[in-house]
């Protein structure tokens, strides 16, 4: 008997230990369960309603966590001073979510999507007949958001959507100093949860040559705000200079006073301290224009 209610306690324990409140609910109906709170609850009660005639109800942080309290449930913690519990509106979400499945596999070829969770802000009977889909800019960034449809007489309704997929994406093997060229040697793919992205992360090796723009500690997502073409010429490093003097080609070293990429017009600077424009034409050379 000891066995099993201590096996009873320490199940207890699992299901609420380290819990975070979310600030907003989605119930079925006007009565809210412990279950809405705690999916995996084996013993289910309620444990308020929503008044009559509304579709939603908002409770303070703290009554929540002491109707918690006196249930026995005590490692459970919140960051909002209110809990927001909302009635689910009766409706068809399936085109936004078919809208933001294909507007993020635009930007994530590869995303696999586990779930795709779209609400409305205020609880709607219907959507209206004819209407456009509206989304923020960058969204894609980020795996919550806000979404909103458009009617024909200009009335928006706006809803919040949730994002739960895995990507592949480029993170560094170890740390990298800038202007290091990428390669195998230093990076690797790596499957992630989708979540908030300060930039577009890198999802493939590139075919091109790339470098990085700042120095990266082990294990970051490489974003394209990290990268930028490899500099073929570093500044104060010598340099083959070709020159095409009537059919003549003379080529002599000269030292780079500037890096650049391919096609860079840079200036260099020859032994006798002259210097002359010169375009950049592979690793190390470039021609007098």
């Amino acid at each position: 008997m000891l066995l099993r209610t201590i096996l009873v306690l320490f199940i207890s324990f699992h299901l609420y230990a380290q819990t975070t409140l979310k600030e907003v609910y989605y119930i079925k109906g006007n009565e809210v369960h412990l279950s809405d709170l705690f999916p995996q609850t084996q013993k289910d009660q309620i444990l308020f309603t929503v008044d009559n005639y509304k579709h939603s109800k908002r409770i303070t942080s703290k009554d929540i966590l002491s109707i918690l309290k006196k249930l026995g449930i005590k490692e459970v913690k919140t960051f909002s001073y209110y809990i927001n519990f909302q009635i689910s509106s009766p409706i068809d979400t399936t085109p936004l979510c078919n809208f933001l499945n294909n507007y993020y596999k635009e930007k994530y070829p590869t995303i696999k999507f586990n779930d795709i969770q779209v609400r409305s802000r205020g609880y709607i009977k219907n959507l209206p007949n004819n209407y456009i889909i509206e989304i923020q800019r960058n969204s894609y960034l980020r795996s919550n958001n806000i979404i909103n449809i458009k009617s024909d007489t200009g009335k928006k309704l706006f809803f919040n959507y949730s994002i739960h997929a895995s990507i592949e994406v480029l993170v560094t093997k170890k740390n990298i100093q800038r202007h290091s060229e990428l390669s195998l040697l230093n990076t690797k793919l790596k499957t992630i949860k989708f979540d908030n992205f300060r930039a577009l992360p890198i999802m493939e090796f590139h075919k091109k040559s790339y470098q990085l723009s700042r120095n990266m500690k082990m294990d970051e997502i490489l974003t394209i705000r990290d990268i930028q073409k490899l500099d073929l010429v570093r500044r104060n490093s010598m340099v083959s200079v070709e020159l095409d003097n009537n059919g003549i080609s003379i080529t002599f070293e000269a030292k780079a006073l500037q890096s650049g990429t391919l096609g860079d017009i840079i200036t260099v600077q020859k032994t006798n301290l002259k210097r002359l424009q010169a375009k950049i034409i592979g690793r190390r050379r470039v021609q007098i224009q």
